[in-house]
């Protein structure tokens, strides 16, 4: 018996198909330096699919994660602003084709004063989040929202602090998650960016697949961090587990007969080993989907 090494978020892709996103892994987290530095100028230039021949260029995707932390008694409050306004700009930008996604996910471990955040927000897209975007207030009139800006920012600032935003670029996504889904994240720390890259890609996004086949998952993400980066950096790279239940995402599951059929030949023994060489799990929450909006087909 084993447990699934439990690896935010997912775009939106409801199939089983593995997703790969044309980018260089990031190297060691601890100095986590883009190896890209054409990605970076295009990104502070302008300011979370489909294979394109190797004479053109390849189109970025970043995800945008907002850790949101409600002042006590002010959660319910908190979410109805959102609902109001936020998910309705996040429709209207997805039926634009500006957003692959946005997700609103609410902390279940940690919680209370210990949790870093209450909620995280999510939006993935083509290109720097900000390139599409247009003034909160434009983006308010084109929502149908009866307020402004100014009025929006003094309700939430209200209910809410901002804690952080951080800025990532999906390497592999398969299956997806859906409202109500519980993700089991992994903060990973890298020490061997090629072994760590490696070890997603070949070993665990083929095992992702095969237990999204056998219903175990209904999706898993790996990510690399963009920004903020450097030294004090808190972790580099994240990998999420998609399950339907909180029972599920924290029971024991038996993945060694979709080893053998996935990898038949290699030992589990070895692979968990040459994990611990590649990084380090700097921490594992458990995040559950609250609201959800995909981009249309």
């Amino acid at each position: 018996m084993g447990r699934f090494r439990s690896i935010s978020y997912s775009v939106a892709n409801e199939g089983c198909v593995e997703q790969r996103f044309p980018v260089q892994v990031t190297p060691n987290v601890s100095v986590f330096v883009m190896k890209n530095k054409l990605l970076l100028l295009t990104l502070a230039a302008v300011s979370s699919l489909t294979s394109h021949a190797a004479t053109a260029p390849a189109e970025v995707f970043t995800q945008q994660m907002t850790y949101i932390k409600t002042q006590v008694g002010k959660s319910d409050d908190w979410l109805q602003i959102v609902r109001d306004t936020s998910m309705k700009i996040a429709q209207k930008r997805a039926d634009a084709g500006e957003l692959i996604s946005w997700t609103l996910l609410r902390s279940v471990y940690p919680a209370g004063e210990d949790a870093r955040a209450d909620y995280i927000i999510s939006e993935i897209s083509a290109g720097s989040p900000h390139s599409a975007l247009r003034t909160l207030d434009e983006n308010l009139k084109q929502a149908g929202i009866g307020m402004t800006a100014d009025e929006l920012l003094k309700k939430r600032n209200a209910t809410s602090a901002l804690v952080a935003q951080e800025l990532w670029q999906p390497q592999i996504y398969n299956g997806g998650a859906k409202k109500g889904n519980f993700l089991v994240i992994n903060f990973m720390n890298v020490l061997d960016p090629a072994k760590h890259e490696a070890l997603e890609t070949t070993i665990w996004s083929p095992l992702t697949k095969e237990w999204i086949k056998q219903g175990e998952l209904t999706g898993w993400i790996y990510a690399t961090k963009i920004m903020p980066s450097g030294s004090e950096s808190r972790y580099g790279a994240y990998t999420a587990d998609m399950f339907t239940s909180m029972q599920t995402a924290l029971a024991s599951h038996d993945y060694d007969a979709a080893f053998a059929k996935v990898h038949p030949g290699k030992k589990v023994e070895e692979i968990f080993a040459d994990g611990d060489k590649a990084r380090v799990i700097a921490k594992r929450e458990l995040w559950e989907v609250i609201e959800r909006i995909t981009k249309k087909p």
